[in-house]
């Protein structure tokens, strides 16, 4: 046995311990059913907190396929609680293709904590299965956490509320893999893709392959995504100085070559690929975990928000998706160098992708919608996301969650990375699709 399997071998054993521990200690049981929202929101944030690090540190978890396990981990861990909170209602039928979840027995008694807890080791383990396998234990030992934690449940209120969180989690699953992007992690560069040529489209540079160029044709969690999110489209290619998207190219030329320290500064805090944080929708969750236990949310508010920014990202990437391969609009690089100044070159490095519109800008949106929704228009914060990766960088502070998300998207201006159109437009449908996701009826 190799020491990755000693080791896993070892968490599992201790789990099964503290399982039996928590059986055997059943003699103070918690009132009867206690419904979900007299549990804390903290349990939440830890198993949010936890994705965000497998998910930095899986290979192929580009923005895209983190942000979907985001959405379906969202989802699970609304499911598993949502009956037991009578003022909240299942999202069965609201979603696409999800038809079907298993029902707690309404005759049994449910611990709502050990169910979520069940639910979301589960699903972790599914949506996170690339992580690297020395950090794979540590679902174990935050599924044992809570176990420990709830010791004096009764010995069948524990086991039938953690099968349920299971059988949840199992049912989610099943319905993520019908949406086009089950385990995309292992193919983020199809090589049979050939990108469309000629005047004004995007093409790959430094022998690079486009990005998931289907995953525009994902099933969204909304029903009907497209029809409810419409853009004007980028401007019209042309290399007429008095046009349009000279206009454009010229404004990230002129933003690029007179960066002040600030505009600087605002586009490597927000530039989150790679080491800088846990990728575009892990910044938005980062967010939203620390919020989320600076208000002291509940057990049933928390999964409900959860849900929200989730599958509000997840689908902002799809539909960003759809339009960068539909538009298939060039790199302000690849436009300014042969029509400006063949010397500039942007300050953040091109990703392999189209530029219209802009992920960042898009699931800024759809995260400004849903964090409004939670907390209000004008609540105030600051954002640590930073802090806790220890990278040098101060916390950002705003005023709302609007001036964060345009924030954000100006960044990718300053970055050199997007026109201003990409921004714009990104923004602003990301803000219809969070709205579409705060529309379902979460509530009775």
């Amino acid at each position: 046995m190799s020491f990755k399997q000693v080791r896993s071998f070892k968490t599992r054993l201790l789990f099964t311990s503290l399982l039996a521990a928590a059986i055997a200690c059943s003699d103070d049981p918690v009132p009867q059913r206690a419904d979900a929202s007299s549990f804390s929101g903290t349990i939440i944030s830890d198993w949010i907190d936890l994705q965000l690090v497998l998910g930095k540190n899986a290979p192929g978890y580009t923005p895209p396929v983190v942000s979907r396990a985001f959405g379906y981990a969202g989802l699970t861990l609304y499911e598993s609680v949502v009956h037991g909170y009578p003022a909240n209602q299942s999202l069965v039928g609201q979603l696409s293709g999800l038809n079907f979840l298993p029902d707690p027995d309404p005759e049994k008694e449910y611990h709502w904590e050990l169910c979520a807890n069940a639910a979301a080791a589960q699903i972790t383990r599914k949506m996170f299965e690339n992580a690297p396998a020395p950090m794979l234990p540590l679902i174990d030992s935050l599924e044992a956490v809570y176990v420990q934690h709830n010791s004096h449940v009764p010995h069948d209120v524990i086991v039938r509320s953690i099968l349920y969180g299971q059988a949840i989690a199992d049912s989610i699953y099943l319905y993520s893999k019908t949406d086009g992007g089950h385990k995309a992690f292992n193919r983020n560069f199809p090589a049979s893709y050939v990108p469309p040529a000629g005047p004004g489209l995007w093409y790959p540079t430094n022998s690079q392959l486009a990005m998931l160029p289907s995953w525009g044709n994902n099933r969204t969690f909304i029903k009907d995504l497209r029809n409810k999110v419409s853009v004007t489209g980028p401007p019209t290619f042309s290399t007429d100085p008095a046009s349009d998207f000279y206009a454009e190219g010229l404004e990230v030329y002129n933003t690029g070559v007179s960066l002040t320290a600030e505009q600087t500064t605002i586009a490597y805090y927000w530039a989150d690929e790679g080491f800088y944080t846990f990728s575009p929708p892990g910044h938005s969750l980062c967010i939203y975990s620390q919020l989320s236990r600076e208000e002291d949310l509940n057990l049933v508010k928390a999964a409900e928000g959860f849900a929200k920014i989730g599958m509000a990202v997840s689908d902002a990437f799809v539909y960003c998706w759809y339009l960068k391969y539909l538009h298939n609009v060039l790199r302000p690089s690849q436009y300014i160098q042969p029509n400006i100044d063949p010397l500039w070159t942007p300050l953040i490095v091109n990703p392999p992708f189209p530029d219209y519109t802009s992920g960042h800008s898009s699931q800024s949106g759809a995260a400004c919608s849903v964090l409004e929704n939670i907390f209000g228009e004008s609540y105030a914060f600051t954002d640590k996301t930073h802090l806790r990766l220890n990278l040098g960088m101060q916390p950002r502070s705003f005023n709302s969650f609007l001036e964060m998300a345009q924030e954000a998207a100006e960044s990718r201006l300053y970055g050199g990375i997007h026109y201003r159109s990409a921004n714009d437009h990104g923004l602003m449908s990301g803000v219809v699709i969070g709205d579409e996701v705060t529309a379902l009826s979460f509530k009775k």
